[in-house]
């Protein structure tokens, strides 16, 4: 059997033409659907457009108003004693007595025994002292006896030495006369001589009468300051305290050691109490002694203290930048006793100052770092409802917490601003009523239309429908049939 050289070229001719037929009706159903399509499209009837108008937001304002404000300055500080005492021992002896109210927490007036040391060992000491003080007192008394004995013996040498001397110068003259006798002569002589050396022995004992007088008075002195000394260490047995106050602890027993130096007790006075409260430095030159403050505790108790600015420390805290100043707190213990302010409590001071100047004053949540919205009429219908936000600058003063109903009720938080654009300084002197927006300050720009929220609610009320008269009585026959 033959076989046919053509039928495999004849086949492929067949296969393109059939893929170009498909393509070619492809594309002939593709152009009729967008016939059909642009058709109806053209011919079908479009619906009718309505313009909308995107309200303004409604937001909340308040007015700006000029007032004199406190500025507030707080600052922390700890509380301490302006008088305590810590009571350390003078001299080293056991604890003999310890009185019952010598315990922590009990009260104690200035002079009141606290303790009591063993006084054996320094009351043998005073006595011991006491005795060589009056040996030396009494050696010293007996030189000036001796001093006035000597001095008595003088005055007779020099009576006696005067004598012999005349009767020395008779002799001599009779001698020379040729009535006397050199014998004569040379005895009253000899006696002259010995007067005169018995004359110069006792000159000699008046002398020495000044130093040693002087060397017993040091004696005596030096005795007296060791009984001094004495007597002194044993007052220092007897612990007393100085200052009336409270105990605050004891830290030894009875018949216990007491060391040198050792803190036996501590007592402090609580009707003075001092706060160190540092301040920011900016306080500086605001804030004089005497000026009034008011402590509370950290915390959510409501306890507070008023107390006033006894002094400024010269120096500040370049670390910290803050200086101190130190409250004093004058309080009554008896009639105090559930508000006391005690030492060793974190207090917050706080100090009102002010300088005079009335600033403008303003809810804190409307600023925006330095910048806040002004709300400006902007007319664009005859009622004027409609306002626009404008962008200003301000500069903050400070800030401070307090009520002010006259402004708005609900705010806690204000901010002081120190100045205004000269623009806005004018509109708030030239007319009353200028406002600043307080909410949707995210959703705001420059320029922004807005509404108040208290003409938004005066619009409502106003378009509020009331029922007529013809209304109300018809209702009234309405009620009656039934």
């Amino acid at each position: 059997m033959s076989k046919n050289p053509k039928t495999p070229a004849r086949g492929g001719r067949l296969r393109v033409v059939a893929g170009a037929f498909r393509a070619l009706a492809g594309l002939i159903a593709i152009g009729l659907a967008v016939l059909i399509y642009v058709f109806l499209s053209s011919t079908a009837e479009q619906p009718a457009r309505t313009a909308r108008e995107i309200s303004p937001p409604i937001v909340e304002t308040a007015p700006v108003r000029m007032l004199v404000l406190p500025r507030v300055w707080e600052g922390f500080g700890t509380a301490r004693a302006m008088e305590a005492a810590e009571l350390r021992a003078q001299v080293e002896a056991r604890v003999t007595e310890r009185p019952a109210t010598t315990e922590p927490g009990l009260e104690v007036t200035a002079g009141q025994l606290l303790l009591q040391l063993d006084t054996t060992d320094f009351a043998a000491a005073v006595t011991s002292a006491e005795q060589r003080v009056a040996a030396a007192r009494a050696e010293a008394d007996g030189l000036e006896i001796e001093a006035g004995a000597i001095d008595d013996q003088v005055n007779i040498a020099v009576a006696e030495l005067d004598l012999e001397e005349r009767l020395l110068q008779r002799e001599q003259d009779a001698l020379e006369g040729g009535a006397g006798s050199t014998v004569a002569v040379e005895r009253t002589m000899a006696n002259v001589r010995r007067v005169e050396r018995t004359l110069s022995a006792l000159q000699e004992r008046e002398r020495m009468v000044g130093p040693r007088r002087m060397s017993l008075n040091a004696t005596v002195a030096d005795l007296e300051a060791e009984l001094k000394r004495a007597q002194a260490n044993l007052d220092r047995t007897t612990i007393a305290s100085p200052i009336d106050g409270v105990i605050q602890r004891v830290d030894i027993e009875a018949g216990e050691l007491a060391r040198i130096g050792a803190v036996l007790a501590r007592v402090v006075d609580l009707s003075r109490v001092e706060v160190p409260l540092r301040l920011p430095i900016s306080a500086d030159g605001l804030i004089e002694p005497d000026s009034s403050v008011e402590l509370r505790e950290d915390g959510p108790s409501p306890r507070s203290w008023a107390g006033t600015v006894s002094r400024i420390a010269p120096e500040a805290d370049a670390d910290t930048r803050t200086m101190t100043v130190f409250v004093e707190v004058v309080q009554d213990p008896t009639t105090d006793a559930d508000r006391l302010l005690r030492p060793g409590q974190f207090v917050i001071g706080r100090i009102e100052t002010t300088d005079g100047v009335a600033r403008p004053v303003v809810p804190r949540r409307a600023l925006q770092g330095d910048r806040l919205f002004i709300a400006e009429p902007a007319r664009r219908d005859e009622a004027g409802n409609v306002f626009e936000a404008r962008r200003v600058e301000v500069r903050v003063a400070h800030t401070l917490e307090r009520s002010l109903p006259d402004i708005d009720p609900r705010e806690s938080q204000w901010t002081v601003l120190s100045d205004l654009p000269p623009q806005l300084q004018a509109e708030l002197t030239d007319r009353d009523g200028v406002e600043i927006v307080l909410s949707n300050l995210n959703d705001l720009e420059d320029g922004s239309f807005i509404v108040p929220a208290y003409i938004a609610a005066a619009e409502q009320a106003q378009t509020t429908v009331k029922p007529t008269s013809a209304d109300a009585s018809g209702a009234a026959d309405l009620g009656d049939e039934s």
